[in-house]
């Protein structure tokens, strides 16, 4: 089998080269954006990766192969754009991509200034034959260079990623109206917490949150499979409030079709009284590490939703993946992009750090710089609005609550400090007793509760 592919592969590119002009295929601010030149203006970013040009239809494209299993990088040789000028410009970067199915990437389009670099891109899983993929971006800071990527994460050796006519433009019409079904984030940094429904009914539950904190602005809730209906108790119960939600269907279920209609009735009738945080399969890299499901369907399953929730146009509801506090640290090994389903389908980035998750015996206190730096200048990175949907410390020994209580307003100014949408502590004995039932601890939760 492999033998004819590569055979095939092989008779591709001895083929006869019947190029149109440049300025037939494609045209904007790349150079040799075609391909017609060759491999001119264009490298890869290691000695292990492999550039390419192959003949496919009579049009050259790139052909990105790799010695090792790795990430492996298109890259514009010289920045597309040497100097965006003022802030505030619009770009357009288009790509034609194809390879080994199973493989996903990403389009980007990095700024590059002396104020660091912001990426921006949006994600694609390959297939055998030919798919468009779009990225549009509006700068963000002044006298940038645009510096243009097609990415493969993670491509095995033997695998390809096929790349053609890779145009950037810039956007000069009018600005479309506004979509009325695409809402934005509202400003500031929301404080709650989790809600628990175990053992107890859901308004004494939320009684005595409200007890303890004052009335929540925000409250986390988790189903451990579909979403709860609107029809129920807990609906009334938090109305008005922000809501921080996940449900956890398996993947497969969700792309068989077996949820579509329940989620169709369940977005078209959800509340817009409130603004709602919803995510699917929070923290599912575990599940993902134990073959429970791939990346590839978990990223799948999210489009399916995504585009149910889309029909129902309902602008006070953001599409949020809530990833480990540990994926965002280099030790983890992970990439949260593995994870994302795409710009066009994650509205909200959120993590779930705790000082001490898997550390029973922690006896301090770790800073922010430690346990939550990384997931919060990843999302800064990112762009996307961001959240804590999850974090918490036990007491450590000899902790009377005070150094608790120090380490809680140290995160609650942090998260402020970065324009966190919301920091939601985890109130549960699940797991550990993280709760916050020590005077000290709660004054400032209740503190910032009430900001």
């Amino acid at each position: 089998m492999w033998l004819a592919v590569w055979l095939a592969a092989a008779l591709v590119a001895t083929l006869t080269l019947t190029v149109l002009p440049t300025t037939a295929r494609a045209a904007g601010l790349v150079e040799n954006s075609s391909f017609d030149e060759g491999t001119d203006h264009w490298r890869t970013n290691g000695a292990a990766q492999q550039l390419n040009i192959e003949s496919f239809s009579g049009n050259p494209a790139a052909v990105l192969t790799s010695t090792t299993d790795r990430h492996t990088v298109l890259n514009d040789a010289v920045n597309s754009v040497r100097d965006t000028g003022a802030a505030g410009a619009t770009y357009r970067l288009t790509a034609r991509v194809r390879g080994t199915a199973g493989n996903d990437g990403a389009l980007r389009l990095r700024e590059v200034s002396s104020a660091g670099t912001l990426e921006h891109q949006t994600s694609f899983d390959l297939t055998s034959t030919w798919q468009n993929v779009a990225l549009e971006v509006t700068t963000t800071r002044s006298n940038a260079s645009l510096d243009i990527n097609v990415v493969t994460w993670d491509q095995p050796v033997g695998d390809r990623l096929v790349v053609d006519d890779v145009v950037l433009t810039t956007v000069t019409d009018a600005a479309p109206a506004p979509d009325p079904c695409s809402g934005r984030v509202p400003d500031g940094t929301q404080f709650g917490t989790s809600m628990t429904t175990s053992g107890i009914s859901a308004e004494d539950s939320l009684d005595r949150l409200d007890d303890a904190f004052g009335k929540l602005p925000v409250v986390r809730v988790f189903d451990p499979d579909l979403p709860f209906d609107w029809s129920h108790q807990r609906n009334d119960l938090l109305a008005g409030r922000t809501m921080v939600m996940s449900f956890r269907p398996m993947p497969q279920e969700v792309l068989s079709g077996q949820h579509d209609a329940f989620f169709r009735r369940w977005f078209a009738e959800a509340p817009q009284d409130r603004t709602i945080y919803w995510s699917y399969i929070h923290e599912p890299e575990p599940l993902i590490r134990d073959g429970r499901f791939t990346a590839t369907q978990y990223r799948q399953a999210w489009r399916r939703i995504e585009s149910i929730a889309d029909q129902a146009c309902k602008p006070n509801m953001f599409a949020t993946l809530i990833l480990t506090g540990w994926t965002a640290t280099p030790a983890s090994g992970r990439d949260y992009r593995t994870y994302d389903a795409g710009r066009d389908v994650i509205d909200v980035l959120a993590w779930d750090p705790y000082n001490g998750a898997s550390d029973k015996d922690r006896d301090y206190y770790s800073p922010v710089s430690t346990f939550m730096a990384p997931a919060v200048e990843t999302s800064v990175a990112d762009g996307r609005p961001w959240g804590i949907a999850e974090t918490g410390s036990r007491l450590v020994p000899g902790d009377d609550g005070r150094g608790r209580a120090a380490w809680l307003r140290s995160v609650a100014e942090y998260a402020i400090a970065n324009d966190a949408q919301f920091v939601t502590y985890f109130q549960s004995t699940r797991g550990s007793d993280w709760r916050l039932n020590d005077p000290y601890s709660r004054a400032v939760w209740r503190e910032y509760v009430a900001r």
